[in-house]
């Protein structure tokens, strides 16, 4: 399977043009990179605070509750949307 840039393909296409299927087979590719999904576990530092600690990478981050948790890990990039099994 090869992945195209569809945007780069249909930059000069009038609206109502087809596109055929040399154009396709020539298109640009892209590389992509399969999505990685984690959540954040609160876990407790040995200084008496909290932090969130990615499930993916361990990465860990001071919690502050003035600052929303991030949707992405800011060490591997994970997308932290996954369902722990102790929140269904």
């Amino acid at each position: 399977m090869r992945l195209i840039d569809a945007d780069e393909l249909l930059k000069n296409k009038v609206s109502n043009a087809y596109i055929s299927r040399f154009e396709i087979e020539n298109a640009p590719t892209i590389d992509a990179e399969p999505v990685v999904y984690g959540h954040w576990d609160l876990v407790d530092s040995d200084l008496g605070y909290r932090q969130l600690r990615c499930s993916e990478c361990s990465y860990e981050r001071c919690v502050i509750d003035s600052i929303k948790n991030p949707i992405r890990c800011e060490s591997c990039g994970a997308k932290m949307d996954e369902v722990k099994e102790n929140d269904i």
